[in-house]
């Protein structure tokens, strides 16, 4: 995974610190032609651009956010290769009996299983069970079914309309589920107990490469349910 800092020179150097003293990882400067510096799993060259593997920094959210604090802010590289995710269309068919109805009201989110393996696959069931509850709060929903039919998986997992905003936004975050589920060699489904939601699910966005200006939208309505403070591990003190 890519982030952008587009920092260069003193302010490149300062962030090679931030990132030291953060990770507790020595710094190892790489020299010429690369000028690129390397601390721990991370590799960060001369624009300013931070590469690491994903599957080496679980705790990659809480990292960023701790960079964010000290006034870095960068833009995640879309890594996606979803291709196109199927909005879902909000028309209810005519539906007669109660149950009908009920049915007609759901949404269905959907994206192309191309890409997909068994071992995705598990991975992405794991995953919504890992952080079942916490998804389950922020987008208001009571189950988080997962259903292949032909060449699509499905996530029929509201019961009420979505404005555009919404529609948007939680597709996604489900696309981005699926990206993990492809890139991770394995995905634990064991549920953590967490005390501070909000901070718990935000660095898991940004674990899932909701970062950025360009997300914040995203990172505001999948936080607004939830309780606790998205900035303070141990709650906002008093």
């Amino acid at each position: 995974m890519k982030i952008h800092y587009n920092r260069t020179g003193a302010q490149r150097k300062e962030l090679v610190k931030a990132i030291s003293n953060i990770t507790g990882e020595k710094a190892k400067y790489l020299g010429m032609p690369s000028c690129a510096y390397q601390i721990g799993p991370f590799h960060l060259d001369k624009s300013g651009t931070v590469e690491y593997d994903e599957n080496e920094v679980p705790q990659i959210g809480q990292i960023i956010l701790e960079l964010m604090a000290a006034g870095f802010n960068g833009e995640m590289e879309d890594m996606t290769s979803e291709g196109t995710v199927k909005i879902p269309q909000q028309e209810p068919q005519e539906a007669h009996s109660e149950e009908e109805k009920e049915n007609a009201m759901e949404l269905t989110i959907s994206i192309p299983y191309e890409g997909f393996d068994e071992i995705s696959l598990q991975n992405l069931d794991n995953l919504v069970k890992a952080k079942g509850s916490l998804i389950k709060k922020a987008l208001g929903v009571d189950e988080l079914p997962i259903k292949v039919q032909g060449e699509e998986i499905k996530f029929p997992w509201f019961k009420t309309t979505l404005d555009n905003d919404e529609t948007v936004i939680y597709t996604t975050f489900i696309s981005k589920l699926a990206e993990m589920a492809k890139n991770q060699k394995r995905i634990n489904a064991k549920e953590k107990e967490v005390t501070n939601e909000k901070y718990a699910f935000r660095c898991f966005l940004l674990r899932l490469g909701l970062i950025g200006n360009g997300y914040k939208p995203h990172r505001k309505l999948l936080l607004s349910k939830l309780e606790g403070s998205s900035a303070f591990k141990a709650g906002k003190p008093e």
